[in-house]
């Protein structure tokens, strides 16, 4: 006699636990992508508003210097006779920040570890410096990187021909 094996019967949890296993897998796999991605995410947030931060910081330092430009330049507009002498007398007070041969007042401002704030302001003439106004135009007013960044060109790449 033979005895007939019925495998419809039969209860199969290798596949169904194998589908299983694989789906644990895949949510683990992305659980972990996304929480790192968060991080990554966090990182750059922090990194920009510490950035944002700096810039505004140094945005209301200059607005100050200007204030503070803008009132010197009428103090020593009122003791100056004529042009030369008010010159003179600019000179005296802003040092190494007054150039005499453009007739600007430039100075940098540190905006964080990789930039500062670079303010150039053209002063008007003697004759036409008067309280309640600005008595000069600004010229140069940006953020600039402390150093130069290199792009990397030393991997060799297929040019196509």
């Amino acid at each position: 006699m033979q005895i007939k094996k019925d495998y419809k019967q039969r209860i199969q949890f290798g596949t169904t636990s194998l589908l299983l296993i694989f789906t644990v897998l895949c949510l683990v796999v992305f659980s972990t992508l996304s929480l790192a991605s968060a991080k990554a995410d966090y990182r750059l947030s922090v990194k920009n508003e510490e950035s944002v931060k700096a810039y505004y910081a140094a945005d209301s330092k200059g607005e100050l210097l200007k204030k503070d430009v803008n009132k010197k330049l009428i103090e020593l507009s009122a003791e100056a006779a004529d042009e030369e002498s008010f010159k003179e007398l600019v000179k005296q007070n802003f040092k190494d920040a007054f150039n005499e041969k453009d007739n600007r007042i430039s100075y940098t401002i540190d905006a964080g570890a990789d930039q500062f704030l670079m303010m150039q302001l053209q002063l008007k003439a003697h004759d036409n410096i008067e309280e309640g106004k600005q008595n000069y135009t600004v010229v140069t007013w940006i953020i600039q990187n402390k150093e130069d960044y290199e792009v990397d060109d030393s991997m060799p790449v297929w040019s196509g021909v």
